[in-house]
C-alpha cells in the first residue's frame, strides 16, 4: 500500500510466474505495463487502482482467460474498456470503484459475462446473480 507501484516494478512482480493473487491498489502503471500481466499463468485475482490505464490497456487485461476476480479502482476506462473484457469467460465477479462506465456498457457486459456485479462497493441491480447483502458485515 501507498506504493506508487510503476512500470518498473510491475515487471519486476511479473517475474514470479506462480502469483495467484495480486492486489496495487493505489499503483502509477500505465497501459503498457499490463502486457506484462500475460506472463502470469495462474493468476485468478487482480485488483488495481492506476489513473494511467485506459480503454487501450484493456486488451492486455483480456488475455488473462484464467481470471476469475477482476476488481478496478479509479481506472479511466469507459464502456469500450469495458467492452474488451467481454473475451473472459472464467470471470466469476466485477467490481468496478469510480469507473466511468454507462448502465447501457454495463447490459453489454452482462451479457457476454454474467458475473457478480459491484458498482462502487454496492451490488448494482444488473447483477444477474440478484445478491442482496451489505458488506458491513450484515444480511438483509
Amino acid at each position: 500500500r501507498r506504493a506508487p507501484l510503476g512500470n518498473d516494478g510491475l515487471a519486476h512482480l511479473c517475474q514470479f510466474q506462480k502469483l495467484r493473487v495480486l492486489n496495487l491498489p493505489q499503483a502509477q502503471f500505465t497501459d503498457d505495463a499490463l502486457a506484462e500481466l500475460s506472463r502470469l499463468p495462474e493468476l485468478i485475482l487482480l485488483r488495481f487502482s492506476s489513473p494511467h490505464v485506459t480503454d487501450a490497456g484493456m486488451k492486455h487485461l483480456a488475455q488473462l482467460k484464467q481470471l476469475r476476480f477482476l476488481h478496478l479502482i479509479s481506472v479511466p476506462i469507459t464502456d469500450v474498456g469495458l467492452g474488451r473484457l467481454e473475451s473472459l469467460k472464467n470471470l466469476e465477479s466485477l467490481y468496478l470503484d469510480d469507473i466511468p462506465v454507462t448502465d447501457t456498457g454495463l447490459e453489454k457486459f452482462l451479457k457476454a459475462v454474467p458475473v457478480h456485479l459491484h458498482i462502487d462497493q454496492q451490488h448494482h441491480d444488473l447483477d444477474p446473480h440478484g445478491h442482496s447483502h451489505t458488506h458491513d458485515g450484515s444480511n438483509r
